[in-house]
């Protein structure tokens, strides 16, 4: 059930200058949706209205929109002073004010006597000042209460396999898949919601197979549209299940930050964790294959920007899988990005149940006179690079740093103290990007343990071309991030 609270007003500017068509209401008609416009000032009238439309919907018959016509009876704001307005018709509305209009009807068909009524009022007004005297006397906050609640506390303790644990060597999209497949079957407020995710089995095939094992009420395919997608996701999430959404493509995903950015990472802290979001976004990111500027895009350290918001990169199958695990398990709405050049590589993946913890850096390769932080896509073109240094006597420590947010800043820290050098690889661009913010920690922690500048290699600041040369000239690569670090190690005295 879809209620539009029409009071015909956006600040300052009447709807029919901005709008067309005579009704909100009959934009219903075009998606198959029920409609209709009601006197949003008669509480009888829209009472009985929301309560047929809401056994329509309990009955899975149809969904509904009410458009109720009302009137915004003060400013848009505290500062607005509604000088805009007609007179005469804010008088006509207020003689038409809800409370007024149902005190009369009762009066008239003597349902309660004028005394009862006041009686009522009297009691309701007395309810509200107390309230409002019991908030007047409270303290101020406590300033800590401001750091509360930004996130959920409800998080599965970190279980690692032991390391005599049996191992199976698993795709990267599988140790997804089988993450999600887990979720599914042990419990049934989880769902898979995204475009193409049923039939097809998602763009990068991750969903294959899931439909007929789970069926269309859990597999669920969405029109085109990354705002639904993530508003229907942030409210199933509060009501009390558990989504997975897909977003196809990163780049999309900005179509969908109001839902995530304002409303996803938020409401638990503005509702002091009386709301929990429970969501996972899925969505592949990066470059290498040749898609253009709109669908290459690495959005993975803007995100990491919103407080309240959880942001998982993970670089190897057996990352993909405990990272994902601990995601699903958690009450705070996560991002989790994959790098489509990651979904066909294979590695280890234990067989017992792993639950990695998030925040938590991982030193992939020791070195002694270097360190390479990256994360995603970018750890296996340093792992690449070591590899070449490594035949001119060069020991690179390579970090993947696994989650933007929460950011493991002293992993990174100290591996730099260790080898006092450090070069931060990503491959979004290089102005404003997460190299910046590592670097600046890096610096804050560890100042005095370098003897040479921090570099960073990064993504040109121009959009990412599809002809294969162009886009290898802006992205990183392998000989970019080893001439950094020849260039870095050249400074040290």
């Amino acid at each position: 059930m879809y209620i539009c609270e029409n009071n015909g007003w956006a600040m300052s500017t009447p709807a029919q200058e901005v709008s067309a068509g005579r009704s909100f209401a009959r934009r219903g008609e075009a998606y198959g949706i029920l409609y209709k416009t009601i006197d949003g000032n008669d509480v009888e009238e829209v009472f009985d209205n929301v309560r047929a439309a809401i056994t329509m919907v309990l009955h899975g018959e149809a969904p509904t929109l009410l458009e109720c016509r009302t009137w915004r009876v003060k400013g848009h704001s505290r500062s607005d002073q509604n000088l805009y307005r007609d007179k005469m018709l804010e008088q006509e509305w207020l003689a038409s004010d809800p409370l007024q209009r149902l005190r009369a009807e009762i009066l008239q068909r003597k349902e309660a006597t004028a005394a009862d009524v006041e009686a009522v009022e009297a009691k309701v007004r007395q309810h509200i000042g107390a309230a409002l005297e019991k908030c007047r006397q409270l303290p101020p906050a406590p300033a800590q209460t401001a750091f509360e609640k930004v996130y959920a506390p409800a998080y599965p303790a970190a279980k690692a396999a032991p390391a005599s644990a049996a191992v199976e060597q698993k795709a990267y999209w599988q140790a997804i898949q089988e993450a999600l497949c887990e979720a599914l079957d042990r419990d049934e407020r989880y769902f898979i919601f995204g475009e193409d995710v049923a039939e097809y089995g998602g763009c990068f095939k991750v969903t294959r197979g899931m439909l007929k094992r789970y069926g269309k009420g859990r597999i669920v395919n969405t029109p085109v549209s990354e705002a639904g997608i993530i508003g229907l996701a942030v409210g199933a999430a509060m009501g009390g299940l558990r989504p997975v959404a897909e977003i196809m493509f990163m780049d999309f995903i900005l179509l969908a930050a109001d839902q995530l950015c304002n409303h996803a990472a938020k409401l638990h802290y503005i509702y002091n964790g009386q709301v929990k979001v429970p969501l996972v976004v899925r969505t592949p990111m990066g470059g290498y294959r040749g898609y253009g500027a709109t669908h290459s895009q690495c959005f993975d350290s803007l995100l990491m920007k919103v407080p309240g918001l959880r942001v998982v990169t993970p670089w190897s199958p057996r990352d993909a899988k405990g990272l994902l695990r601990t995601c699903l398990a958690g009450d705070d709405p996560v991002v989790f990005v994959e790098h489509k050049a990651l979904y066909g590589t294979i590695g280890p993946v234990p067989t017992t149940d792993e639950y990695l913890p998030l925040g938590q850096a991982a030193i992939v390769r020791e070195g002694k006179d270097i360190t390479l932080c990256a994360n995603s896509y970018m750890v296996s073109l340093c792992l690449q690079a070591a590899e070449l240094l490594a035949r001119e006597g060069v020991q690179a420590e390579i970090v993947d740093l696994r989650c933007l947010a929460p950011l493991d800043r002293d992993t990174v820290a100290k591996s730099a103290a260790k080898t006092q050098a450090l070069v931060i690889v990503e491959e979004g661009p290089l102005t404003l990007g997460l190299g910046a913010e590592i670097a600046a920690s890096v610096q804050e922690l560890a100042f005095g343990y370098l003897d040479a500048p921090i570099l960073r290699v990064a993504a040109a600041d121009t959009p990412v071309p599809s002809a294969p040369e162009l886009e290898r000239a802006v992205l990183p690569s392998v000989e970019k991030i080893a001439a950094t670090v020849r260039r870095a190690l050249a400074t040290r005295g």
